[in-house]
């Protein structure tokens, strides 16, 4: 599967991850923790995303410019895996952007 094809999976998937408005209004400690669990974990994205590339590819995910040492079973196996986690990984990125689209509106007013 490509990252696009995941990608739209997760964003068009009818369990959507949902926000606690009630407790982002209500708690700044809650609101901080939130945002700052989300971002971070947002970061590991793009590292998710080239071990994907990399394993499609038939790279070494550990060793720079060199083919895996992986057979193709394995290859498939982890790349089931990291799909899975691009999966959840593009889910929290959907919430994230309607949690700033609110936040920018809200902020506008």
């Amino acid at each position: 599967m490509t990252l696009d094809e995941i990608k739209n999976i997760a964003r068009t998937h009818p369990e959507q991850i949902e926000i606690n408005w009630v407790k982002i209004e209500s708690d700044p400690k809650y609101r901080k923790d939130f945002e700052d669990v989300v971002t971070k974990a947002l970061t590991l994205l793009p590292r998710i995303e080239i071990i994907h590339s990399k394993l499609t590819e038939g790279e070494s995910v550990t060793f720079e410019g060199e083919s895996t040492s992986l057979n193709p079973a394995q290859v498939e196996e982890y790349k089931e895996l990291v799909e899975e986690e691009l999966f959840c990984a593009y889910q929290i990125q959907e919430m994230w952007n309607r949690y700033q689209a609110v936040m920018n509106l809200v902020n506008s007013i």
